[in-house]
């Protein structure tokens, strides 16, 4: 049903008997001459629907009579509540009719209050149905028929979020160590801020927003923080690591109306990955390798992390593997290592062993298997591996634990290369 935004419409009198005969007019209209009963006009007024507040709009039709004797007549006003919601064509009645009614002369009101967050998001209009019966001892048999018209329409949309939908956990750290160097910044909260429809005067000190978040039944990892009395900004904060990759859902509402569900992504990370190896030989004597690793950093929800601050840690001594002897000291604490990953998340690892038998290294290691004269298939036994923990925020080997691990790699070392493989990788 289209809506109509024209106010006011005026309604010609129809009049069904009329004081036709002189005698009859002095007995039947001893007040009111004949003339002067059809000498009114009714209007009918279909206002702009009222945002009452936050969460409510009121819609409505008026009637009223005008003339040398309105105040001969009673008018009548009857509304319903029309909706249409986003995207539809036409609308439908959402309530049922409703009669005002005034006392003669006056202004006949009927209308409709609704609750926006129980209807939800839409246009609003009145539609009205609108008559007046003359007083039938001034005016006996006049009257105005009912005419219906629809009132002009009001659109109202949800309040809105809006703000930085991924934050990042990383332990005791509000960020990365080399945010303000390299500018790339893995932040443990994110600023929201609660947009009213253009409608809505918004929360105030003296009636705040809420807010509420949901973690899709996991134990909660965030919380928030208000940034101003009205509660119009908040400030949502990781306080831990979710068990699964699932957002938080983030609704505020002003009033009792509410917004859509916001998510908000609390990551973290997950896993290095092995994505390129480089293998160089140490011809000595005595023999050995350097072997480049190159592992791409990977998020707990599988994205990349970039430019981060990372470093190594290696909290226990290397296994032997196969019955070795002499591959298993423990790796110095001065000679483990930190990076900045690279735009595509990566660095480079570095292994390096020289494992002579002259040292007690049974057996001894030698230069990479391609590299050697006639060039062999690199080893396939590996002599020792030791747990390694990449660290990400932070390249500093101390303190420890600056500030949360990915998932541990075995750093495996075999005769003629090393290398970074998954945690859950065993030797023989």
């Amino acid at each position: 049903m289209p809506i109509e935004t024209r106010r006011v419409r005026r309604i010609v009198v129809r009049a069904l008997l009329a004081c036709s005969q002189a005698s009859l007019a002095l007995l039947v209209c001893p007040v009111v001459g004949r003339g002067q009963c059809s000498d009114v006009v009714m209007y009918s007024g279909r206002p702009d629907p009222i945002r009452v507040d936050s969460n409510h709009v009121y819609a409505y039709g008026e009637t009223w009579v005008s003339g040398d004797v309105y105040g001969y007549w009673t008018p009548y006003d009857e509304a319903w509540q029309y909706f249409m919601p986003p995207g539809q064509d036409g609308g439908n009645a959402i309530t049922g009719g409703t009669v005002g009614s005034a006392d003669p002369g006056g202004t006949a009101t009927a209308g409709w209050t609704t609750n926006l967050n129980e209807q939800g998001p839409g246009t609003y209009w009145d539609y009205s149905g609108h008559w007046a019966d003359a007083d039938q001892d001034a005016c006996p048999g006049w009257y105005f028929d009912e005419v219906y018209y629809n009132g002009p329409g009001l659109t109202i949309s949800r309040p809105t979020i809006t703000g930085e939908q991924g934050i990042w956990y990383l332990g005791t750290a509000p960020y990365n160590d080399n945010c303000l160097t390299d500018h790339v910044c893995y932040y443990n909260s994110t600023e929201l801020m609660l947009i009213p429809d253009p409608g809505d005067p918004g929360p105030t000190d003296e009636s705040p927003a809420s807010w509420d978040l949901t973690f899709g039944g996991l134990s909660p990892f965030a919380e928030y923080l208000y940034d101003n009395v009205a509660g119009s900004e908040v400030n949502v904060i990781a306080t831990s690591y979710p068990s699964a990759c699932i957002p938080v859902s983030v609704t505020a509402s002003i009033g009792g109306f509410a917004t859509a569900p916001y998510s908000v992504w609390v990551d973290y990370p997950g896993h290095t990955a092995l994505v390129l190896t480089n293998d160089l030989g140490v011809v000595g004597p005595p023999a050995g390798y350097i072997s480049q690793n190159t592992l791409q950093l990977i998020s707990f929800c599988g994205e990349t992390m970039f430019t981060v601050a990372v470093h190594e840690q290696f909290p226990a001594s290397p296994v032997a593997c196969s019955g070795s002897k002499g591959w298993t000291d423990p790796i110095p604490q001065a000679d483990w290592a930190g990076w900045i990953t690279n735009g595509e998340g990566e660095f480079v690892d570095g292994i390096a062993v020289v494992c002579p038998a002259a040292l007690g290294c049974n057996p001894a290691s030698t230069i990479p298997g391609p590299r050697q004269n006639p060039p062999v298939a690199l080893s396939a036994q590996a002599e020792a591996r030791v747990a390694q923990f990449i660290y990400v925020g932070s390249q500093n080997i101390v303190p420890l634990g600056e500030y949360f691990p990915a998932a541990p790699n075995e750093q495996a070392t075999y005769l003629d290369h090393g290398r970074d493989q998954p945690g859950t990788w065993t030797c023989q």
